[in-house]
């Protein structure tokens, strides 16, 4: 591939194919193109030892960033790193997977009825694959948890240097933008909470794939003389392979991608007047489409049989305009900056402006947002002749376009599309757009002193000096106290169920109160969504109520039992087969005391209280005798 400072030629009859251009480009830079990389072109065993040098150094340097950003000594891998809302419910999914084998499925929570997940589609089975593997060594859920978190980041600054360097960067500027990618804010600030789209690993491949489309590169037929042109098959089979990658890794990202590709190949159209482009593209979209279907497939084919659940999964489209993309977002610092007038003008900026809520992690840091700056001066300096650099801008506009609020991504939701409603997720997008521009930048300068005898240590110097800041200005350290907190909370918990579950036979069933709808449902009082799985967290043996999919049978069942008078419940919990009661006080308003002292009443017995006096429960062995 060229490198920034080097102009694309158009097409013109008589003259060259786009394929011969690339080898050209690939042979007076001396690395591999795009093109190699895709084709899964034969390296020497130099390349292979030159490429090997240059993934360990990225990982070493991955990790060692990695272990000061979250202060992982003082972390207990037994402990989940989040503990609350979306987190909780990620938990309780790969305990699910640990325990029984797949997600789908789990008998321990929604009793009687048990839990079943096919009416809320996941479209992420490479990531469950993953928690699978990991799980295989690992029983414990948290540590299961954790580890795919971890893992999250080595993969994003490796696939993010492998994608830069087959475009022409230098292993410097690749290995710098690479690790800054892999550590924005958007992953710190979600975290376990927002598990899955913290692996925003894919997104390089996503890019390369829209960059070629974008150039015109997707040669798929190669000429044979004197005979009509062939399918070129190590051309198709990775393009092919890339698309099931990303189609497996999350609805968003792939739906930003097969965005990305319709804008590209629309491009490419234009730009070589070659229909074939546009279809090349096309193909990758079905083929990312068709992947997505399938990873949902399980729901179709359960809703086909038990008929559809409209309510399981709603969505306003009103929320794309309230979940979109923010440009002062992405230039501002981030939340909680290490420099406290950072700090104090983000926390005025969320204070006061209308619209923020999860979009306050698209921050890009310094040096991304130089690099998003350097693509909007592209972009207004147009020229006939596009370098790389210019395409990242047109292609980082298109994502703009569709993400900023009020723009393509609302019209969208609001017309055919209501089920992806937070366009601000494509930041993780500008985000590598960003960083690739600030390297090419780099790179352009580094050229300029390649004449100097001290090129190379002030090269090396500079990649050191951006490296720190960067990391500097993109991370805060986790404090430690807080993993001392979060222990706490977790291992006073786990003490208050252990001492339900030894009191109970194998396999009991208890009742959670107050009644909360599953999943997505709003706060009820103090508590918060997804709260009730901390009692089947905690446990190995006992099955909890909490769980069972709104607007199936199970759940209906609950809502009726919840709702009727205190002492009539309790007896059609003890028919129904339950053996005691669970009470979340901070969902009630008068924190539990009228529930409580009718639940007393009705059983003539005290409660087991946790420690931190937010939990009780009742067994009503009593009532069923």
């Amino acid at each position: 591939m060229r490198s920034s400072g080097q102009p694309l030629n158009r097409r013109k009859r008589g003259g060259t194919s786009a394929a011969d251009r690339n080898a050209h480009e690939a042979s007076r830079h001396a690395r591999p193109s795009a093109n190699g990389l895709m084709a899964g072109k034969a390296v020497g065993t130099r390349s292979v030892l030159r490429h090997a040098l240059l993934y360990g150094v990225t990982t070493a340097l991955c990790l060692l960033i990695m272990f000061f950003a979250l202060n992982l000594w003082a972390a207990d891998l037994r402990i989940p790193f989040a503990y609350q809302g979306d987190a909780l419910s990620a938990s309780a999914l790969i305990k699910g997977v640990t325990e029984n084998g797949w997600y789908l499925t789990n008998p321990m929570v929604g009793a009687p009825s048990g839990g079943d997940l096919h009416d809320y589609p996941f479209s992420e089975s490479l990531h469950w694959l993953t928690i699978k593997l990991i799980s295989a060594f690992s029983h414990d859920f948290a540590v299961t948890v954790n580890l795919f978190y971890l893992l999250t980041f080595p993969l994003a600054a490796l696939l993010a240097v492998c994608v830069l360097t087959s475009f022409g960067v230098s292993a410097l500027a690749a290995v710098v933008a690479g690790l800054l990618f892999a550590f924005l804010p958007y992953h710190l600030e979600r975290g376990e909470i927002h598990l899955f789209l913290s692996a925003y690993y894919t997104v390089p491949l996503s890019v390369m794939l829209a960059l070629r489309a974008y150039r015109g590169e997707l040669e798929w037929f190669a000429a044979r003389a004197g005979s009509r042109s062939r399918l070129s098959w190590r051309q198709v089979l990775p393009a092919i392979a890339l698309c099931v990658v990303i189609g497996s890794a999350g609805t968003y990202y792939a739906f930003f991608t097969c965005a990305l590709l319709f804008v590209a190949g629309t491009a490419a159209l234009v730009r070589v007047r070659r229909i074939g482009q546009l279809l090349n593209a096309a193909v990758l979209v079905a083929v990312i489409c068709a992947t997505a279907v399938a990873n949902v497939s399980p729901t179709l084919i359960y809703q086909h049989r038990n008929g559809k659940n409209p309510v399981a999964v709603t969505r306003d489209p009103s929320a794309g305009e309230v979940y979109g993309l923010k440009m002062a977002q992405l230039l501002l610092p981030r939340d909680g900056h290490r420099l406290p007038q950072f700090a104090q003008k983000i926390a005025s900026y969320s204070a006061q402006a209308p619209l923020v809520n999860e979009n306050r992690t698209a921050s890009l840091g310094l040096i991304g947002s130089v690099g998003f700056l350097y693509l909007l001066v592209r972009l207004l300096l147009y020229r006939r002749s596009m370098l790389l650099v210019d395409d990242l801008a047109t292609l980082n506009a298109s994502a703009l376009l569709l993400g900023t609020i009020g723009g393509l991504g609302s019209l969208l939701t609001f017309t055919v599309l209501p089920q992806i409603r937070c366009y601000n997720r494509i930041s993780v997008f500008v985000a590598f757009f960003s960083f690739f521009a600030a390297a090419l930048a780099f790179d352009a300068a580094r050229r300029r002193w390649s004449g100097w005898k001290v090129s190379g240590p002030l090269s090396a110097c500079a990649c050191a000096a951006l490296l720190f800041v960067g990391v500097w200005d993109q991370t805060v350290p986790v404090p430690t106290s807080s993993y001392a907190a979060l222990r706490a909370v977790v291992e006073s918990d786990r003490a208050f169920f252990r001492q339900i579950e030894t009191s109970l036979p194998p396999n009991a069933m208890v009742f959670q109160l107050p009644y909360v709808p599953f999943p997505e449902s709003p706060p009820v009082n103090g508590m918060t969504d997804y709260d009730h799985f901390r009692a089947y967290l905690g446990t190995h043996h006992v099955r909890w109520s909490y769980g069972a999919m709104k607007g199936r049978s199970g759940d209906a069942w609950e809502q009726s039992v919840a709702t009727q008078p205190t002492g009539e419940m309790v007896r059609s919990l003890a028919e129904a087969g339950f053996a005691g009661v669970y009470v979340s006080r901070k969902g009630y308003a008068d924190h539990g005391a009228q529930i409580e002292r009718e639940i007393g009443a009705t059983l003539g017995a005290a409660p087991l209280v946790s420690s931190d006096g937010e939990m009780s429960f009742y067994p009503i062995s009593r009532a069923r005798q």
